[in-house]
């Protein structure tokens, strides 16, 4: 599938890292940092590419960075900061922790987006949150969630219009992996 024109994407990449014990955005899979996984996903799939960051990696290059309205206010905060910066209606979010993430798969969950709501994959009626993709209208929703103290990305799949995707047969579960700690990068 070719992507269209009017996806932009935010990836979240300002987390503390806790599990992991240093900057997970560093560790390297295969022959490259996590981070750079996450970003080359991103650059295929638009050309309006935002990083959220508490900080700046020179592997950002030359992508917009947007440091967090509130440090360390958790993943709804960070995009909170980013969607008013963003310059197209439909929104896939993506982590700097999911480096099995393909564009195929990607391009089933833009296919399946219904308008004016926010998706994200099931698989035994469990919601996996990242990657998500939203509607731009939902914007001030969240902004509403993020003010009432909200934070959870669970919070905005059980207070927004939500549109479940289902997980696709011919996709291996493992490309959903997060890698946030030593022995998931070990496994």
């Amino acid at each position: 599938m070719e992507f269209p024109g009017n996806i932009s994407v935010i990836l979240l990449a300002g987390g503390r890292s806790s599990r992991m014990g240093s900057d997970k955005r560093l560790k390297y899979i295969e022959t490259k940092p996590l981070i750079v996984h996450s970003i080359s996903l991103a650059d295929a799939l638009s050309d309006d590419v935002i990083i959220s960051s508490n900080d700046y990696l020179d592997y950002f290059g030359s992508h917009r960075v947007v440091f967090d309205n509130e440090k360390w206010g958790g993943p709804l905060a960070a995009l909170d900061s980013c969607l008013e910066k963003t310059k197209n209606e439909t929104i896939l979010i993506l982590t700097c922790d999911m480096p099995f993430l393909s564009k195929s798969l990607l391009a089933y969950m833009i296919e399946h987006h219904r308008e004016g709501s926010l998706g994200c994959f099931i698989k035994n009626d469990d919601p996996y949150p990242f990657p998500m993709i939203i509607s731009g209208k939902l914007t001030s929703k969240i902004k509403e969630q993020v003010a009432t103290g909200k934070r959870s990305m669970k919070s905005i799949i059980e207070n927004l219009p939500f549109n479940p995707i289902d997980f696709p047969a011919w996709a291996s579960i493992n490309t959903m992996k997060n890698i946030n700690s030593p022995e998931d990068l070990s496994e």
